[in-house]
């Protein structure tokens, strides 16, 4: 199923700036580490043949990008996201739902869930329906995570005014008979063991559709990439594989090629450094006597 059919009944209709775009350059945003919308316009613009030619997707204007973010209903890019986790869960059981590690692993039968809320910032002087305290502005995102693959069960975007308590009818409805949950004192008395590496840069839009828009695409991006490791048994760290897969994005080489090279490889041995020669080889003239 395409973002455009889980569109289908909304009242705001795409026209040549379709779902499908607006969803691959808020995650193209995500993965580039862009700081504004006037920044993903000009990569959609620089690399229009690119986007083009594997997505399909068109240099759009920043009026266009901008009133798409305000007005389309964010509800489209959270059912995207969970169609999205469904899909690779039904592909790969085991990627949802993995054995647990260490001193975990004695719960065998069982799913290990941090339940814990993260605060974001905005700015307040322009984001004021979001405000918190005094001169701040905020939205605060609960989750329901599994401790073993650092994936959402459940999520949801409230208030940053809001008291975590009141979202844990919500959060607790996520887990089963048998499910063990670790809160943070918000919730219960029990520390929080869940550690995030979802990070956000900075927000393209100032209303509430446009915050959650990329909330919701960032979280995507977050299950892609966990996906793509996990399928490609990527050793190294998520935050190092990210990195390479930001730093190598517009390299004209298959993914595959890519993680092969870069993650997978053996690290090619550097030759000894010469102790009689403090400097690199040809800088000789340089040296001062």
């Amino acid at each position: 199923m395409k973002i455009e059919e889980l569109a289908a009944g909304e009242k705001i209709k795409a026209r040549k700036f379709s779902y499908s775009a607006q969803v691959y350059l808020l995650m193209l945003g995500q993965l580039a580490h862009v700081f504004s919308l006037n920044e993903l316009v000009d990569l959609s613009t620089i690399f229009s043949g690119e986007l083009r030619r594997i997505r399909g997707i068109e240099a759009v204007k920043l009026t266009t990008f901008s009133h798409a973010n305000r007005t389309r209903n964010p509800a489209v890019m959270q059912k995207f996201f969970w169609l999205v986790y469904g899909m690779f869960a039904r592909a790969d059981p085991a990627f949802a739902n993995p054995r647990h590690k260490g001193a975990l692993a004695k719960f065998k039968m069982r799913g290990i869930y941090a339940v814990d809320s993260t605060t974001i910032q905005l700015a307040y002087w322009c984001i004021k329906w979001a405000k918190h305290r005094r001169r701040k502005a905020a939205v605060k995102l609960h989750m329901v995570a599994n401790v073993a693959n650092m994936l959402p069960k459940f999520a949801v975007v409230g208030k940053a005014s809001e008291h975590d308590s009141k979202r844990e009818e919500e959060l607790f409805a996520s887990l089963l008979p048998g499910d063990v949950g670790v809160l943070d004192r918000a919730y219960n008395n029990f520390p929080v063991l869940y550690r995030q590496t979802l990070q956000l840069q900075s927000f393209f839009g100032e209303n509430q559709n446009a915050v959650e828009w990329q909330i919701w695409a960032a979280m995507l991006t977050h299950l892609v990439l966990r996906y793509i490791k996990w399928k490609n048994k990527v050793v190294s760290s998520y935050t190092r594989f990210a990195a390479i897969i930001k730093s190598t994005i517009w390299l004209k080489r298959s993914l595959e090629a890519v993680i092969n090279f870069y993650c997978i490889a053996p690290s090619q041995s550097r030759p000894p450094p010469d102790k009689t020669m403090p400097y690199l080889p040809g800088f000789e003239r340089l040296a001062i006597a």
